[in-house]
């Protein structure tokens, strides 16, 4: 053999070993994600359904998630079945968001999802959770802290001179925050 085939057959068996190391994605999700549904899981055994939306509000990147009892048919834009638990995603705006959630490998919905109850077609309700997080500029999923407002500047609630009654501007306030639907109709 000469050199340039030893280097060549070297190459290739390098090459080969290389590919063959790699992995294929399994999830549709981000390590940071599957860590916060591990999470939620873990505190919420009992909702088989976590439905994941995200929004861009006030310049800050969202991601609410809130365990079910049954899927809602309007709020899917994707779904995948992660450790035994439907996930559905629904996303309000345009952003890519593909470095938390690879829509391409999601599910697309049709009309029914086998093993799991539409919302809408179910006889009891089951009272939802939910957790806010904020996606961060380093692509982590955070939960939002105490105090948090996104009607502030920098997260921290700022008093208005809008509305004059403290408890009612507290409330509409704190219904805000916990209601995302609020921003995307």
């Amino acid at each position: 053999m000469s050199i340039d085939n030893i280097t060549k057959t070297f190459f290739v068996s390098v090459l080969f070993f290389a590919l063959s190391g790699c992995t294929i994605k399994k999830e549709p999700f981000s390590l940071s994600l599957q860590y916060v549904l591990d999470q939620f899981s873990k505190e919420h055994p009992e909702y088989n359904v976590i439905q994941i939306q995200v929004s861009k509000i006030n310049n800050y990147n969202l991601l609410f998630m809130t365990g079910l009892g049954a899927y809602d048919p309007d709020m899917i834009d994707g779904y995948y079945i992660y450790n035994g638990k439907l996930i559905t995603y629904f996303q309000t705006d345009s952003l890519d968001r593909t470095h938390i959630v690879d829509t391409k490998v999601l599910k697309k919905y049709s009309g029914k999802i086998d093993g799991y109850r539409n919302v809408f077609q179910s006889k009891g309700i089951t009272e939802p959770i939910q957790r806010a997080f904020l996606i961060t500029n380093e692509n982590k999923i955070v939960r939002i802290p105490k105090g948090f407002s996104l009607l502030s500047k920098g997260g921290r609630y700022v008093d208005t001179n809008v509305i004059k009654n403290t408890g009612l501007k507290k409330f509409l306030h704190s219904y805000i925050e916990n209601n995302p639907s609020v921003f995307s109709s």
